[in-house]
């Protein structure tokens, strides 16, 4: 079947998208305990199908409810668990219209989330060492196990999966799995069809679920592939972000990825937020198909049927922040009518966190200043973006604190009106997402910074303190849970059996280990239009061994490589080891870091000579003893006391020596380094 935009079967009058969608939310009672399903009053239903699905798949009942109903409350349910409603409705004129929720009354944290694989080009990986670091950090935070492939954007696609495909064996045991494409990853085409409905945009598109499918049939080894429609279920959750050939905006590329990144982790910790709020702009609804169906009804389950918004996109998104956007229309590459443009996006904020959007061409998405593309782009709030209409996205269970990469999957494998309205293209090799696959829509504030120290008298005890979370006052803070991991790069275990109130706790069976490290999350209830569930704050790191906090601040989670990272090790080539730089907080990564950190001098002409060094102020387990040596004579330790020349709180801290005056002499200073040795 083909349909072209802009023709429609019946009355532009019509709004297919209200007419067939049903605004379904949850409310809950913790004490009963009890869900409320609830929608609007309609006088167009005649009657009403209620289905209700546990999580094990099962069906608990499936009722009929009179047209004028607005909700039925469910008193049999259980604290903790994900009930699925599904609500059917046959109206007066003899349409079908839908609506779905998960709901759950405290539904609990996910403490590990499985494994994600960041497939980072080449050159993004060199140009954004610092902010990739930080990703890793923040996904280790919230319960990942982080790994990293490198790849080149001339790889074929066939290649890049296989190393995929290689890394999901490994883990399929993990409790999800997920990868992150970054940068100019290898495109993936398949198929040939034309989802916008326009014959001559018919053709193989863009097919990033390529990289999630792990054993289907694509018909060759050299893109473009065969298949139209998925060959199997997608396994991972895939998202990409490749901001790539966007000369709209005044940043380039690298800069238009840093923006993004630094968006990203600013948003995961609670430092830019959005309120509980939808906004769809439908300017198609009169298509028959209904194109905003599942972004008004997912929409609803998510933000509560009373904070959905209708109306332009532009300028609302701009002046006003949304958790949720969707907007279908006619289109181009670069445009959608009446809604806006890439320009659009580069001259204006863009508030909406996770935008969708419907409209000819740009689903087909490797072009220049690519309208899908463009949000990720745009100075604001938005962190991902969808091709939403064709098939509809199933998004209802981001209301529960899923991922984006779990909804983006499921509307990947839905297969056409079963169990969910998808409309036409169900299962379309198209379906992909642009931005972080990982990603929740309900980050929690973090506690503030954590530091762990080990007990001189007793190494196996490690006092861990932090900074408390905002806003602890809140009936919805919980406390805060510690875990623990034998290195950055495990998957950590959580110490506390319930969550503790004060700001510092202690581990008295901590492993005598340099690389163990600790992990302080706040535990939160989050109240959205699904109900409630438990959410586990981003973690603060801390290492009892300050050398291997600093190695994991210059290196990032998974700096393991020995030839790189070791204390003998020197990556940047300026003949000082990282144990040095460690110890005179220097950078083991850029040779022109910082000044010189060893001199010798006078204060004032005639004056005495002084020896001045840096130390790393939080380097409290070395120690630095400044050695003279008088015409070729033996090393000895100067009898003055280094005294500190810089403020408190500085790093690196700046100390002097005087040196003994010695006429005629040649004299020989060096700065001996010894770890302390602990009682």
């Amino acid at each position: 079947m083909s349909l072209v935009f802009g023709v429609a079967s019946e009355a532009r009058a019509t709004n297919y998208s209200v007419l067939k969608s049903i605004l379904v939310d949850a409310q809950i009672d913790s004490t009963v305990p009890a869900i409320t399903v609830r929608w609007p009053l309609r006088t167009d239903i005649s009657e009403y199908t209620l289905t209700r699905i546990d999580d094990d798949g099962s069906e608990v009942f499936s009722m009929t409810l009179p047209g004028n109903s607005t909700g039925y409350t469910d008193s049999t349910v259980t604290t903790g668990k994900v009930i699925e409603y599904r609500v059917r409705a046959s109206t007066t004129n003899f349409r079908i219209a839908t609506g779905v929720v998960a709901a759950a009354i405290d539904l609990p944290a996910v403490e590990q989330r499985g494994s994600v694989l960041l497939v980072v080009e080449e050159g993004v990986s060199n140009s954004l060492a610092s902010e990739l670091n930080q990703l890793r950090l923040d996904l280790c935070g919230d319960g990942w196990q982080v790994f990293q492939e490198n790849v080149r954007a001339g790889d074929s696609p066939f290649s890049v999966r296989q190393k995929v495909v290689a890394w999901a064996d490994v883990e399929e045991q993990a409790t999800d799995r997920a990868a992150f494409l970054i940068g100019r990853i290898p495109v993936a085409e398949s198929g040939n069809f034309a989802p916008d409905g326009h014959a001559n945009h018919l053709g193989p598109w863009p097919c990033d679920g390529y990289y999630g499918e792990m054993d289907g049939d694509w018909g060759s080894t050299t893109s473009p592939f065969n298949p139209s429609y998925f060959p199997t279920d997608i396994e991972l959750m895939v998202g990409r972000v490749d901001l790539s050939n966007m000369p709209a905006f005044s940043d380039d590329e690298t800069g238009l990825l840093r923006n993004y990144f630094t968006r990203l982790h600013r948003f995961r910790h609670r430092e830019i937020t959005a309120p509980l709020r939808s906004r769809i702009d439908d300017r198609i609804n009169y298509f028959s198909e209904g194109p905003s169906i599942n972004a008004r009804s997912g929409f609803s389950a998510i933000c509560g049927s009373a904070n959905l918004q209708t109306g332009a996109l532009f300028p609302a998104i701009s002046n006003y922040g949304y958790l949720l956007g969707h907007a279908s229309s006619t289109a181009g590459y670069t445009s959608m009518n009446g809604v806006g443009s890439t320009t659009t996006f580069a001259q204006n904020p863009s508030n909406a966190v996770f935008l969708t959007l419907f409209g000819s061409y740009f689903g087909d998405w490797p072009n220049t200043n690519n309208f899908l593309r463009a949000p990720l782009c745009a100075d604001g709030l938005t962190l991902a973006t969808g091709y939403n209409g064709r098939p509809q996205w199933n998004v209802h269970h981001l209301g529960l604190g899923y991922p984006l990469g779990f909804a983006t999957r499921l509307s990947q494998n839905t297969p056409n009106g079963n169990p969910y309205h998808t409309s036409y293209y169900a299962r379309g090799i198209h379906v992909s997402l642009m931005g972080d696959p990982t990603l929740t829509l309900f980050p929690t504030s973090p506690p503030g910074n954590a530091i762990a120290t080990r007990s001189t008298s007793a190494p196996s005890e490690v006092t861990i303190s932090w900074g408390n979370a905002d806003n602890t006052t809140s009936t919805d803070f919980l406390g805060y849970h510690i875990f623990r991991a034998a290195n950055s790069e495990e998957a950590f275990t959580r110490l506390t059996t319930a969550p503790v109130s004060a700001s510092t706790w202690t581990d008295t069976a901590s492993p005598v280990s340099e690389t163990a490290v600790y992990l302080v999350r706040a535990l939160w209830r989050v109240t959205t239009g699904s109900g409630s569930f438990l959410q586990l704050s981003q973690g603060k790191f801390a290492w009892p061994d300050p050398e291997e906090a600093w190695r994991q601040e210059q290196f990032g989670i998974g700096a393991s490589v020995v030839s790189v990272s070791s204390p003998m090790a020197d990556p940047d080539g300026d003949r000082r080891l990282n144990f040095v730089e460690y110890a005179q907080f220097t950078s083991p990564v850029s040779a022109s870091s910082g000044s010189v950190p060893n001199t010798i001098h006078r204060h004032e002409p005639h004056s005495p000579l002084v020896f001045s060094f840096t130390r790393n102020a939080e380097a409290t387990d070395l120690v630095f003893i400044p050695e003279i040596a008088i015409d070729g004579g033996p090393w000895e330790t100067l009898d003055a006391t280094p005294q500190r020349t810089s403020d408190s709180g500085e790093n690196p801290e700046t100390w002097e020596v005087p040196l003994p005056s010695e006429t005629e002499a040649c004299v020989l200073v060096r700065l001996r380094i010894e770890r302390a040795i602990l009682d």
